[in-house]
């Protein structure tokens, strides 16, 4: 019998997995099964397991935090203010057109 190894990090199998690529992505990652996988960057999330790509937050929103599992974590520019789809920071949202303000300012 051969030992039973640890997925790379940031993956996960199931029971019985007799191959390394059975190690799939946790939540909040990316990146090739049976392999290391990276944090999404802020400004997107993973909420499956896999290796599927993780998901921008929309236009209007951003997020600062790494790794995030849930939409919900993309929180809302202020009234007036807009940001593009991805933004990973607060000062990504901009005064529209006919108003003025520091950019992320409330």
């Amino acid at each position: 019998w051969a030992a039973c190894e640890s997925c790379p990090n940031h993956t996960h199998s199931t029971q019985g997995s007799a191959v390394v690529t059975n190690c799939t992505c946790d939540e909040g990652y990316y990146g090739q099964d049976g392999q290391d996988c990276l944090q999404c960057p802020a400004g997107k999330f993973k909420d499956v397991n896999g290796s599927h790509a993780c998901s921008s937050c929309e236009a209007g929103k951003f997020s600062t935090g790494l790794a995030e599992t849930q939409e919900s974590k993309c929180e809302a520019c202020t009234a007036h203010a807009d940001s593009p789809e991805g933004s990973g920071a607060v000062e990504e949202c901009l005064c529209n057109t006919g108003y003025t303000g520091v950019p992320g300012g409330s």
